[in-house]
């Protein structure tokens, strides 16, 4: 019996809520793959050990809504401005605000599909009891907030796990900071699983929300956006290291220190300067500096 479909029992216990989780698809080409089929094992393990039934769907800018279980090709296609391969990159009209960009990609996407498998999640959401949880970032939020206002309109449970998003909610619709979870950096304080590379740091609060925040969950939004800004609340400021910003000329000169035609991508070299070199360039920023490179020392042709 599918998720939102079945009849909730009078015996269940209060921890035997359903729970549906939402998690940004990575480029299915090798190991940001094998990073996105752990996160899927590790928090669906998760859930099915504090006793939630759970189904797990993927928000994949290449496929659109997928089922976990479901077969595709490899694809090169995110929504986050700046990466490589990002949808930003093609030719849209020059007054189109990113926010438009992501939503109208996302329809269109999901209008392509083929199968019997849902294209919304508001199609899939039919009763009101289940537990929507959405791990994504800001990119990937914009793509989907039509549907996340839908959602809550229609009374259901949603909560959204990102971190960005969170230090920028004022971009969501007042009708949905509510439903923001209060998670920052900060939490990377609290245990060594959840102090590792930004990247995984949304599936891992997931987690940990998961495993120490069950009952929380079981009981709600209000409830659960309350406990998790206790923990917040509690936290001391991280300690940041100090940040030696670049000019464009400075940027430009590393990428042709470390550039190998048709190999390096922007995301690489941007690693190699933030962990290997200590410095900061914002991604969207790094990103359209390198496409400049690669304009001007490899013809365009890359």
């Amino acid at each position: 019996m599918r998720l939102f479909d079945r009849h909730k029992k009078a015996e269940r216990s209060r921890l035997s809520r359903a729970v549906a989780l939402f998690l940004v698809k990575l480029t299915a080409i090798s190991s940001q793959f094998i990073y996105s089929v752990k996160v899927q094992k590790d928090l669906v393990t998760e859930a099915k050990q504090r006793n939630f039934d759970t189904e797990f769907w993927i928000l994949s800018a290449g496929w659109g809504l997928l089922a976990a279980d479901r077969k595709i090709s490899p694809y090169a296609a995110t929504f986050t401005a700046g990466a490589d391969d990002n949808i930003h990159n093609l030719d849209w009209p020059e007054e189109s605000l990113h926010k438009e960009r992501c939503r109208s990609w996302w329809r269109e996407i999901n209008s392509f599909s083929s199968t019997e498998e849902p294209t919304s999640m508001v199609s899939l959401a039919q009763d009101n009891e289940s537990i929507l949880l959405f791990i994504l970032s800001v990119d990937y939020f914009l793509a989907i907030e039509r549907e996340l206002l839908e959602l809550t309109s229609k009374g259901h449970s949603v909560l959204i796990v990102s971190a960005g998003l969170y230090t920028e909610k004022g971009i969501a619709h007042p009708q949905l900071t509510d439903h923001i979870l209060p998670f920052n950096d900060k939490f990377k304080q609290l245990e060594d699983y959840l102090n590792k590379t930004n990247v995984s740091l949304n599936a891992r609060l997931a987690n940990w929300l998961l495993r120490e925040h069950s009952e929380a969950l079981a009981l709600g939004v209000e409830e659960t956006v309350a406990r998790v800004a206790n923990v917040e609340n509690r936290l001391p400021e991280m300690k940041r290291r100090s940040v030696v910003k670049m000019t464009d000329a400075e940027v430009l000169d590393f990428i042709g220190q470390h550039y190998v035609s048709q190999l390096s991508s922007a995301s690489q070299l941007l690693k190699i300067l933030r962990h290997q070199e200590q410095k900061s360039c914002e991604q969207k920023r790094f990103g359209q500096l390198f496409r400049q490179y690669q304009d001007q020392n490899d013809g365009g042709l890359f």
